[in-house]
Order: structure tokens, then sequence, then C-alpha cells
């Protein structure tokens, strides 16, 4: 089987995307990517899954726009690619949002799995998301959120969704975990 050129279907993919043909775009992304796979160009590759995830975000196909940036950060982090890493991270919290927006799309599974993703955008879009479409399992990773800075302010905004109940059990099981019962003692009111 022949290999098709990957440069003129990159070409060809991003001439449909000027044109507005989303979906054409998004297999012409896909079988340019499935090319550089087949020449063993992982770079390139990934490259073409995130254009194709920004064609299917555009022909409103959020579930298959973050289809396609799995995998694609960590290849550009293996590469030490920042740049091209921080695009990925971007393009998949952008199709996360997306398909929060798109009611049953995003499984609670998703959500629960991109509440510990190591960027803090997407943590940061799926705590949005958490908000948006709550469930109880989500509290605990929602807590986790707490403890970095940046993510303060939308943990918080995300715990408001939730019962004060479920909110405090979750708060205080995260607090037997991280701190000794001597040191609970010692915050309990009354006891200083």
């Amino acid at each position: 089987m022949a290999v098709l050129n990957p440069i003129a279907l990159a070409e060809d993919g991003k001439n449909e995307y000027g044109k507005g043909n989303f979906v054409a775009a998004a297999d012409l992304f896909w079988q340019a990517a499935q090319s550089y796979k087949s020449a063993k160009d992982e770079l390139n590759a990934a490259e073409m899954m995130n254009n194709q995830s920004v064609a299917l975000l555009q022909a409103g196909k959020a579930r298959e726009a973050l289809q396609a940036t799995e995998g694609t950060e960590e290849i550009f982090q293996k590469a030490g690619d920042i740049k091209r890493q921080g695009i990925a991270v971007s393009n998949r919290a952008a199709a996360l949002e997306e398909s929060a927006s798109l009611e049953g799309l995003v499984t609670p599974d998703l959500i629960a799995a991109t509440l510990t993703d190591p960027v803090t955008s997407v943590r940061s879009k799926a705590l949005a998301v958490a908000a948006q479409l709550p469930n109880e399992r989500y509290i605990p990773q929602i807590i986790n959120c707490l403890k970095a800075p940046d993510l303060r302010l939308a943990a918080r905004s995300a715990l408001a969704t939730y019962s004060a109940t479920a909110s405090l059990a979750a708060l205080e099981a995260a607090l037997a975990r991280e701190c000794p019962l001597a040191e609970r003692r010692m915050l309990a009111p009354g006891s200083v």
C-alpha cells in the first residue's frame, strides 16, 4: 500500500479548513497523521491530530475533537517541544469545555480523569465542567485541586455547586488523610 504524501494532505486540509469545510479538513488531517505515523514521524503526526481536533471542534464534533488530542501533549513533552505541548493542552481543554456544553457527551470517567490531569489549564476547565455537571464522585478531586494556588478559586466555585453535607464529609476525609490525629486535635476549636 502506497503511503500518501502527508505534506500534500496537510495542505489540502488547510485549504478545506479555510473554505469552512471542517469535516473534510479533519479527514485530511487524519490521513496526514496516519501517513506521518507510517513514516515513524511522531511529532508531525501529533501536529496533524491537533489540527484534526481544531477542525472537528469547528464542525461541532466535540467528542471526536477530544479523542483526536489524546496522547499528543505527551509526544510534544517527550520531544521537549513546549510550545506545541501548550497548544495541544489548549486544544484538549477547548474540546473538553465544548463537550461539557453538549449534554451527554462527557462521561463521568473523563471528568474525573481530567480533574487529576497534571496540566493546570486542563484541570481548570475540568473544574468548570464538574460545576456544570455535578457528580459527588468528583468532590475528592475538586478538594485536591484546592492545594494548587492557581486552582483554588475555581475549586471553591465548583465545590459551591455541591451539597454542604457531601463537601464537608469529603473535606473531613481529606483532612484525615493529610493530617495525623494529633495535628487535627490541635486544629479543633477550644484545643488551644
